[in-house]
């Protein structure tokens, strides 16, 4: 089956929880795709078949996906066990590093090139791997409250500002060279904030949102910790896959986020509402022939929809 118009669907056996997409050293694009069997495969969205299966995946609890240049991408699953680590091409486990921590969410940063995995129970590090070869980096610093959610925001110089949410104590930020806090912890929400995101704007200051479980979506200026324009609030979150997506599309940087099962899209700037993007949930950007298009996770599997101007 070929996938070339909207609303066409990857037909999946289960639902999906959780979705990536990424190219291979080809350039053929793929989605990394987690379903509620805790089964993760490797699809093709063009044929709309699936290439392969990872290989004695034991429960995934978050997926991410580490670029090699010149070489095939290795794909990172946090499953009970710790950290894992498969072939991108065959889906056989690669032999690298891993950890003991259990519930780790996943963050990748460096274009790609570096993984940060943080543990759920405190004290526990944000650890680190270079992904280009395999190798664990020094732990970046610890994070004293129940983890929640962890996001890598790429600078205008190339480097990292990693951040965590937990129960309790805000929005922290790291600066990935040094290890050290990027100021105080940022406050505002009054429930737990399950995700963040990062966007990088045509102007070079570094956006970072944050969602929590009320649906209110917050943004800050990641740097100073400042808030950015009024809050968005009454979202009603989907229990399905990621909510919160930012991408720079058309030149227009946008925050999408999943709004009782609709994907509902904002100015990221400006804080504007834009035009609806579809039914669905889990929402992944991908560039077919240079369109760009939205994978969403559906009933029956994954839809793809060209983004709304």
């Amino acid at each position: 089956m070929v996938i070339n118009g909207p609303g066409a669907a990857l037909k999946t056996r289960h639902s999906v929880d959780q979705m990536v997409a990424f190219r291979r050293a080809d350039g053929r694009l793929r989605l990394l795709v987690v379903c509620a069997d805790a089964s993760v495969q490797v699809w093709d969205p063009v044929s709309g078949e699936p290439a392969t299966t990872l290989h004695q995946v034991r429960g995934a609890n978050d997926i991410a996906v580490c670029r090699r240049p010149g070489r095939e991408p290795v794909l990172a699953v946090a499953t009970d066990d710790g950290v894992e680590w498969f072939d991108a091409v065959s889906g056989d486990p690669c032999r690298w590093p891993t950890v003991d921590d259990t519930h780790c969410r996943l963050a990748v940063g460096r274009g790609g090139e570096v993984l940060y995995a943080a543990g759920f129970f405190p004290p526990a590090p944000v650890h680190r791997w270079d992904a280009t070869t395999g190798t664990m980096l020094p732990p970046l610093g610890r994070h004293d409250d129940h983890l929640v959610t962890v996001a890598a925001l790429t600078r205008s110089g190339g480097t990292d500002m990693v951040v965590t949410a937990g129960w309790a104590e805000g929005i922290q930020r790291w600066d990935a060279v040094t290890g050290a806090t990027c100021g105080p912890p940022l406050l505002g929400h009054d429930a737990f904030v399950h995700e963040l995101g990062g966007l990088l704007l045509p102007g070079g200051d570094l956006l970072l949102a944050s969602l929590d479980g009320d649906g209110e979506l917050r943004r800050w200026d990641a740097e100073t910790g400042e808030p950015v324009g009024a809050v968005i609030d009454g979202l009603g979150l989907s229990g399905l896959g990621r909510n919160l997506l930012m991408i720079n599309a058309d030149g227009r940087p946008r925050i999408l986020v999943t709004s009782d099962g609709i994907i509902r899209q904002w100015d990221a700037v400006t804080g504007v509402a834009l035009a609806d993007v579809a039914e669905g949930y889990g929402a992944v950007l991908l560039d077919l022939d240079g369109v760009p298009t939205i994978a969403a996770g559906c009933d029956d599997g994954i839809r793809l929809h060209p983004l709304p101007r």
